[in-house]
């Protein structure tokens, strides 16, 4: 599989006011490096790479401050892409293989020392593992690929618009073609929202115990 195109078209998305486009721009407060974006376009690549002809696409809501925005992968958080929930049952190199960066700075007020963390992101995927459910036959995706935010805070996550979200669907469409037999699965009420919007089937992601 090669992921270039899907990532490309992706990273062809500005940014505006109230969204950010993490594969494409960088934040200038936030960010570690003026290249962090193309620290999250490779992650991205390597992680779907990885997962070729998986049988599971588990869509969620709207990317997060803590996840998308800075690890560049869905449902998955700078802490544990690094290493930092191993222990809780995240292996990084089930993410994908090779060198793995922190694109957050040590100061951003929600990263810290080990980077920005997902709660949410975590519980899902230790609710997969725990249903012997293989890391590498899912694929973790949101309706809303960019992060939506305030006008004057980057940092606070909100609901996308109604316009945002329904252009999104070309993407989630884009990635389907990678993973042409997948399943969707819908993990939150926008996602099951989206998708029935979008004429899409899907089934519910069972409720995490």
């Amino acid at each position: 599989m090669n992921a270039d195109p899907f990532v490309s078209l992706l990273s062809e998305v500005p940014s505006t006011v109230t969204v950010f486009n993490p594969w494409r721009d960088t934040d200038p407060v936030n960010d570690a490096f003026q290249h962090s974006a193309s620290i999250r376009r490779d992650n991205l690549r390597r992680y779907l790479e990885l997962r070729a002809g998986a049988p599971m696409l588990v869509i969620g809501d709207s990317s997060g401050a803590t996840d998308v925005k800075f690890s560049g992968v869905a449902l998955v958080s700078e802490r544990m892409l690094l290493g930092h929930c191993t222990a809780k049952g995240v292996a990084p190199d089930e993410i994908f293989r090779g060198e793995k960066l922190r694109t957050s700075h040590p100061s951003c007020p929600v990263a810290g020392r080990e980077g920005a963390d997902s709660p949410f992101a975590l519980s899902v995927w230790q609710h997969l593992t725990s249903a012997s459910i293989s890391p590498l036959t899912w694929v973790a995706w949101n309706a809303f690929p960019f992060h939506p935010h305030h006008e004057r805070r980057p940092l606070a996550d909100c609901t996308p618009a109604r316009g945002d979200l329904l252009a999104a669907r070309r993407h989630l469409e884009a990635l389907r073609i990678l993973f042409p037999k997948a399943t969707l699965y819908a993990a939150g009420p926008l996602a099951s929202n989206a998708l029935s919007e979008f004429q899409m089937p899907f089934q519910i992601l069972p409720a995490q115990k």
